[in-house]
């Protein structure tokens, strides 16, 4: 099933791991450093463990039960990954179930199977998306991070197995041509953008998420009524706004190219309102996709 769901967010996705520097890492590195601790988590909140694995970065997030706990995962990381330093960001947590430890650690290992994976763990839920090029590994990881799943614990694993990472690359680039027939709409003469089209936002967030190797264009386009001057401050403010809006869930605006057209790039007839509502339009383009 895992495999079977070939979505376009998770090929693209891919596209991340293919790079990265790969140096050895000191399994002492990061436990317990007060630098790491999230500044006003408590003890007793819900606990939560989160892995991301993109580009050779390994950023574990998380409740911890004990300093041997920690010690266990950096073992892992020491023996299985090579990566660049990796980023710890835990927290001490009292109120963890059993499971916890045996979970958490096989899930860390599951991730050396992969080149690229995101994963997120509660009390009641284990979601993982990535891409893995050694799919008997990774069964057999996965299989072991099964037996840890405590009963009243759900899985959602969405893990592509492809055979050729330098084809990820054009799969990315086809994820973002997806995106060019989704419609954003926008007030009337306004850059507030209508919350019709969150859901499409949403899914360019996740292509943006994937994709982190190349820069985005937006390019916003108008139709031709009204005064030019005006079409392209217009187009481009929207163009912006969408850019805000991709920034405020975790785009590094550093990678979004913000153009604002008019009406020069017509896609339909501008004499009649069918047209002018097709001209009216955001574009996306992954600009630098290549690995």
């Amino acid at each position: 099933m895992f495999a079977g769901r070939h979505r376009l967010k998770v090929l693209a996705f891919a596209l991340l791991l293919a790079a990265g520097l790969l140096v050895s890492v000191s399994i002492d590195q990061g436990i317990n450093s007060p630098g790491n601790l999230a500044g006003d988590a408590s003890a007793l909140d819900p606990a939560d463990f989160s892995i991301e694995y993109h580009r050779g970065q390994l950023v574990l997030s998380g409740f911890t039960a004990s300093a041997k706990h920690e010690l266990a995962l950096a073992r892992i990381i020491a023996s299985e990954f090579s990566t660049r330093e990796p980023t710890l960001r835990y927290r001490p947590g009292v109120a963890l179930s059993d499971d916890w430890v045996p979970l958490t650690t096989r899930l860390l290992s599951a991730f050396a199977a992969t080149q690229s994976a995101s994963a997120t763990v509660t009390q009641h839920s284990l979601k993982v998306h990535g891409v893995s090029s050694t799919p008997e590994l990774w069964y057999e990881r996965l299989n072991a991070l099964r037996k840890a799943l405590p009963e009243q614990m759900t899985i959602d694993h969405d893990v592509v197995i492809v055979d050729d990472v330098s084809s990820l690359s054009a799969l990315c680039e086809r994820a973002f041509a997806q995106s060019l027939g989704m419609a954003i709409d926008f007030r009337q003469s306004s850059v507030e953008i209508r919350t019709s089209s969150y859901k499409t936002l949403d899914r360019i967030v996740e292509v943006a998420h994937d994709c982190r190797a190349g820069t985005i264009g937006i390019r916003g386009h108008s139709d031709a009524t009204g005064d030019e001057t005006w079409n392209r401050q217009l187009s481009r403010a929207r163009a912006q706004a969408v850019a805000d809006h991709l920034t405020a869930r975790g785009i590094d605006a550093s990678r979004l190219v913000v153009a604002g057209l008019g009406s020069s790039e017509p896609v339909a007839d501008n004499s009649t309102v069918v047209g002018r509502g097709l001209n009216r339009r955001i574009e996306f383009e992954l600009l630098q996709p290549s690995l």
